[in-house]
């Protein structure tokens, strides 16, 4: 037989009920609560391996080279927008990020190449992207 709940005077004058000890309910036996214990940190564990196989996949896929020319104009198409042209044979200018450049400026680390009528074309670590106007 188990003891399941222990009475004492001050729980009586409370109108209470003890939690009962431990090692009264089930001696030499292991708690339950271990064992949920463990199972949580295993599942704690399966997701996180989870997780990161998938974030390596995902890291993989974006960095792959078919999507090294995308991420790139994602990475630069917030800071370098063109909002206009204004056209001249002899000294073409642009505005860029609210700034008038010419060709040969540099603006946020990217070098003004060319600009045509449309288009502007500029350079960054060797790699040239074409902005329109925006």
């Amino acid at each position: 037989m188990t003891l399941r709940y222990m009475l004492s005077d001050t729980d009586l004058a409370r109108g209470e009920i003890a939690k009962p000890d431990k090692h009264l309910v089930c001696p030499n036996k292991k708690t339950v609560a271990s064992k949920k214990r463990t199972r949580l940190w295993r599942t704690r564990l399966l997701l996180l391996f989870v997780a990161n196989v998938i974030l390596w996949i995902a890291l993989y896929y974006l960095l792959s080279d078919e999507n090294k020319k995308e991420i790139w104009r994602l990475a630069t198409s917030s800071r370098l927008q063109v909002t206009g042209i204004i056209y001249n044979a002899e000294r073409p200018s642009a505005i860029i990020g609210g700034k008038v450049v010419y060709e040969g400026d540099v603006i946020k680390g990217c070098k003004v190449v060319k600009i045509n009528k449309e288009t502007v074309e500029l350079e960054k670590k060797g790699r040239r992207i074409t902005r329109k106007v925006y």
